[in-house]
């Protein structure tokens, strides 16, 4: 793209000269051509274009007082003209390859968040075609299935970027994720959230998906059907966040939880929160975390706060659910 933009240019000027007359000028370095409105052509130095020419110049270069990128996009991306009108070019991914979208820089009064996918069962990194997708949270908890999104994308890359969004009043943020349109109705709408302490900045978080047959396990062994009451699943994780703003699971895996902790629910222990043995197995008998670290709560339709109690000094933080939806929340360490 880069490359025949500057050919064109190049063809252009060279158009010019050649109808200037037989003897255009010979510009030497530091100089460039300049066509006078008589159409007579001499040379200037190069500063005279740039003087008023707004060009980045580690990324770019003047042509005939044009900024030029000289950036070239790899493959399963496509160039895109930067917002600030330096010149630049960013490459975004095109939603195909291994590549994953890139998150632009956002505005003073803007969030970019983005972040990979992961498998609830294993723990792994997961790529399949999946639909992501970015709310402001009372909008998404009120009606989950017909909520508009701020932004939303659909790929098989494993990761997501959302980029440019003014940051909602209420300084939160969630990103779900669920099957795209047209594959095996197979996951259940999953999501986590983001407390969005300043604008102008880019968050990274990281996502589940959870299969539906999962939540179903979950119903049988407890005696709750959280595919239709919803579940916030609050994971309690042996480490703390040097950088708020960024929330991996590799930070938070299935090796790297906390025993002993039990959640507590608008400032009290919650009594119907169940506890898991596994990725895939609550048990009923359990009244705290174990070694994996994480526990299932049926949710009320309010926004309500959440901590642990045990195995460490934990945050309060909102959290909540909605009828259908899986909600996932990592506590680290204070």
């Amino acid at each position: 793209m880069n490359r025949l933009h500057v050919a064109l240019l190049t063809a252009g000027v060279a158009l010019a000269i050649s109808s200037a007359g037989c003897n255009p000028p010979a510009c030497g370095p530091g100089t460039v051509q300049h066509q006078a409105q008589d159409g007579s052509l001499s040379c200037i130095p190069a500063t005279a274009v740039q003087q008023t020419t707004k060009c980045d110049p580690n990324e770019t270069v003047v042509v005939a007082g044009v900024c030029v990128s000289k950036t070239i996009c790899g493959q399963n991306t496509m160039p895109t003209m930067a917002p600030d009108g330096s010149g630049r070019i960013l490459c975004v991914g095109t939603g195909t390859g291994d590549d994953c979208p890139v998150a632009l820089a956002p505005g003073p009064t803007e969030i970019s968040i983005k972040g990979k996918l992961y498998d609830w069962e294993t723990g792994q990194p997961l790529k399949r075609k999946v639909r992501f997708a970015a709310y402001e949270p009372l909008g998404f908890l009120a009606n989950p299935s017909g909520a508009t999104p701020l932004q939303e994308d659909t790929n098989e890359r494993g990761c997501y970027a959302f980029s440019k969004i003014p940051r909602p009043g209420s300084g939160l943020i969630a990103v779900g994720t669920d099957d795209a349109m047209g594959e095996p109705d197979e996951l259940n709408l999953a999501a986590s959230g983001a407390t969005l302490m300043v604008a102008g900045k880019t968050y990274e978080l990281d996502l589940y998906a959870v299969k539906k047959s999962t939540l179903a396990a979950y119903g049988t062994q407890s005696g709750v059907n959280y595919l239709t009451a919803g579940a916030y699943m609050p994971c309690y994780c042996n480490s703390t966040l040097s950088d708020p703003s960024i929330n991996h699971i590799d930070d938070c895996g299935p090796t790297m939880r906390v025993a002993g902790v039990q959640v507590v629910h608008n400032g009290s222990v919650a009594a119907n929160a169940k506890y898991l043995d596994n990725a895939t197995t609550v048990n009923p008998a359990l009244t705290s975390t174990v070694a994996f670290g994480c526990a299932v709560h049926e949710p009320s339709t309010m926004i309500d706060t959440y901590s642990g109690m045990g195995g460490g000094t934990w945050p309060t933080t909102p959290g909540a659910s909605a009828r259908g939806v899986v909600f996932i929340a990592r506590f680290h360490k204070q």
